[in-house]
């Protein structure tokens, strides 16, 4: 009996010791170390200030362009133009150009004004009266027009013109072309010369001179 309680005394201990090693092993083991990132300071975001997608700019009348006030809320962007009778602006910064001349468009932001000057150049006819020989050809253009021009002949029989400004003489005599653009009419008379006449009158003027001259000649002669 004493030798069974013995037995018993020393499977314990072996046990005892075992898990004593156990858990010297597990609290002698290097514990992990959690490294936390500090995140790096972020920087401000740098504000732009507004600023016009142009501060000068040239349109045509008829012609549409847009102005932009970038670094704004387009919301709160209010749009005027100080000559409505050269240029008209809507609120979403469009312009159109009405009439020659030059103006500023402004754009207003939170109590500050931002300003474009807008040119429009003067639409002009290239010849206000041209003379031509029938049959011959002449060309008339507008100058800083924008689209569609049309053109017309007071009297075909005359002289005619084409789509395109071409003038051709039919028989002598005057007639007005209207060219019309973006509602605007520009005028050149037209006179139309018989090249054949023409040279016939040049004759009877030389046949003039020359009897003036003998009738000179002779009236020195009989004075002689």
């Amino acid at each position: 009996m004493k030798k069974k309680t013995t037995t018993n005394h020393t499977c314990f201990r072996n046990r005892l010791i075992s898990w004593l090693l156990v858990i010297t092993l597990l609290f002698s083991a290097p514990m992990p170390v959690q490294v936390f990132s500090v995140p790096a300071p972020v920087a401000a975001a740098t504000i732009k200030p507004p600023k016009l997608s142009k501060t000068s700019a040239v349109i045509k009348i008829g012609q549409k362009s847009r102005l932009y006030l970038n670094n704004a809320v387009s919301t709160q962007v209010t749009w005027g133009s100080e000559n409505e009778q050269i240029v008209t602006v809507n609120k979403s910064g469009y312009i159109t150009g009405v009439n020659n001349g030059t103006v500023k468009i402004y754009a207003i932001y939170k109590n500050r004004k931002y300003t474009c000057r807008i040119t429009v150049p003067k639409v002009s006819i290239s010849n206000t009266s041209v003379s031509i020989y029938v049959g011959k050809k002449v060309s008339l253009k507008l100058d800083n027009a924008y689209g569609t021009t049309s053109w017309k002949s007071s009297d075909k029989s005359v002289a005619t013109v084409s789509s395109s400004g071409q003038i051709t003489g039919k028989k002598t005599g005057k007639t007005i072309i209207t060219a019309t653009n973006q509602r605007i009419t520009y005028t050149c008379t037209i006179n139309v010369v018989d090249l054949n006449k023409k040279t016939d009158d040049a004759i009877d003027a030389l046949i003039v001179t020359a009897r003036k001259e003998i009738g000179y000649r002779e009236k020195r002669t009989e004075s002689v």
